[in-house]
């Protein structure tokens, strides 16, 4: 395609003699270096075109007024085109069958472009990702057929105006990363009417206030990274499937109204200030969600063994609280059952004691164990080595103890990228073939990042990280341990002795290493 573009001369004879049924044209990605008026009347045979793509072409003046001449055209996507300018605004005004119309990441810069806004056949606006574009929402004619919004990433501000409630058809509104503050209880009240909303995203600005219950008519929430302190009593809710409420100023005891959202699958709450006791049990009740996080609050109660027999829960992250007891209120060998369905579970930072129970090794779907900064005891979890699918095991700052050798079991963890157990009273030598197995995966692993996964332990897996430092180690520095190739290794404050081997040479993209103190 880019070498036709570059042949543009006999592009009009080609489209107009072969091509002049085509509806829908896709040019994303091709450097069109020919000027505007000239790319534009070798479309001008295709009078059937309805959607037009030329995202990341590099074009960098308005869009010709010839091109309106084709008046099937209903959808047009410009999206990384530097070509912002006033008279855009003009010529999108002559499309008289327009319906999506896409701007993202164009340069826009000044005030908002609110000519756009009385196209009145329009019903996909974006023009999110502009990030020099200032200025307020304009007001929309209340009759309009807009399906969705977004002016996400731009720098607008003010306050969210309640005309955007007479939109009645609107089932998608992305207004985060703006500079929008204030209340909004009284600017989103007209949101009542907006019976077919699903998806509303207001995070990362600088909102305050109460959340009004209104809007969990929806099915999607994100008001994370505001300033919203309390929360309306959650009323006749029945469709709503995620809600982001992270980052806010959220206080006092923990609503029992979230009781009510059956449908949920996404509930995070972490980064407020909740505080007082929290029902955990009756949290759990909550069937279908997959992932629950009160990360970050000044939470006590006990861990239920609701976690370990629902079905759906793949995400529980408690960490920086004061959750109390053991990690399991009873210790009979299979108190967990074999259809554990945990992939992430985070209790770092919390009052929890006692031993890890064996049964934990149940949840074979298990990717990342967070126990750090805890008081719990025993020796090495040697049983978890059943978990083939671990990769991020944390076990800092506790009160283990003994020896990191496993006689009864020859599995190890092939995929793991982080091994964490500094901080406790661990002793012996460390056993190499722990280092060996690793270092395959480390070497030949596939390097996935999973957004929810890297936001519970703030670690990127694009690199393998092993902490022993603070224990009781002794004897030497082996070649095994010195026989990787991408990895932060620390193993100061032990007793490790005699040299360190020639083998670190092989530690060619070692980002850390440290022995000191031994």
């Amino acid at each position: 395609m880019g070498l036709l573009v570059k042949a543009h001369i006999e592009l009009g004879p080609f489209f107009g003699q072969n091509l002049t049924n085509i509806r829908h044209l896709c040019l994303d990605g091709v450097s069109i270096l020919v000027p505007e008026d000239e790319w534009c009347s070798v479309l001008m045979p295709l009078r059937d075109l309805q959607e037009l793509s030329m995202s990341w072409c590099g074009l960098s003046r308005p869009l010709d007024p010839s091109l309106t001449r084709l008046e099937n055209l209903s959808v047009i996507v410009l999206d990384g085109n530097k070509y912002y300018h006033p008279q855009c605004q003009k010529t999108f005004l002559h499309f008289k069958n327009i319906i999506i119309l896409s701007l993202t990441n164009c340069g826009s810069n000044g005030t908002f472009p609110h000519k756009i806004f009385n196209i009145g056949t329009l019903s996909v606006i974006d023009t999110s990702w502009n990030n020099n574009l200032h200025g307020f929402l304009p007001e929309f004619p209340s009759s309009r057929s807009l399906y969705s919004l977004s002016v996400s990433n731009t720098n607008l501000s003010g306050e969210i105006p309640s005309f955007i409630g007479n939109m009645r058809k609107l089932s998608e509104l992305n207004l985060s990363k703006c500079g929008f503050s204030r209340t909004i209880s009284n600017s989103l009240l007209n949101l009542t009417k907006l019976v077919q909303i699903d998806s509303l995203d207001i995070s990362n600005n600088n909102l305050s206030g109460r959340i009004p219950s209104f809007l969990f008519t929806s099915q999607s929430i994100e008001l994370f990274h505001n300033q919203f302190s309390q929360l309306d009593k959650i009323r006749n809710v029945s469709r709503l499937y995620s809600l982001d409420l992270s980052s806010n100023d959220q206080f006092g005891p923990f609503s029992t109204s979230i009781l009510q959202l059956s449908t949920l699958f996404v509930l995070h709450f972490s980064s407020n200030q909740f505080n007082g006791s929290v029902q955990l049990n009756k949290l759990l009740e909550l069937s279908l969600t997959s992932f629950l996080s009160l990360s970050n609050n000044t939470l006590d109660g006990s861990i239920p063994n609701s976690i370990y027999i629902a079905s759906s829960l793949q995400v529980f992250d408690l960490s920086l609280n004061n959750i109390y007891g053991t990690i399991i209120s009873c210790h009979i060998p299979y108190a967990i059952p074999a259809s554990c369905s945990l992939w992430i579970l985070n209790l770092h930072g919390n009052l929890l004691d006692g031993p890890i129970p064996n049964s934990l090794s149940c949840c074979l779907k298990l990717k990342v164990l967070d126990l750090g900064l805890n008081q719990i005891i025993g020796g090495f979890p040697c049983f978890l080595k059943k978990i083939s699918t671990l990769r991020i095991l944390v076990l800092w700052k506790n009160k283990f103890q003994g020896s990191l050798r496993c006689s009864k079991t020859n599995k190890t963890w092939e995929i793991v990228q982080i091994v964490d157990i500094a901080f406790n009273n661990f002793s012996g030598k460390l056993p190499g073939k722990y280092f060996t197995t690793w270092e395959r995966y480390i070497m030949h692993g596939e390097q996935e990042t999973e957004s929810k996964l890297m936001e519970l332990v703030k670690i990127f897996t694009i690199f393998t990280s092993i902490d022993f430092s603070s224990n009781h180690f002794k004897g030497p520095i082996t070649k095994e341990h010195m026989d990787f190739k991408e990895l932060y290794i620390f193993l100061s404050k032990t007793t490790l002795s005699s040299e360190i081997p020639l083998s670190i040479g092989n530690l060619r993209r070692l980002e850390s290493l440290c022995l000191s103190q031994n």
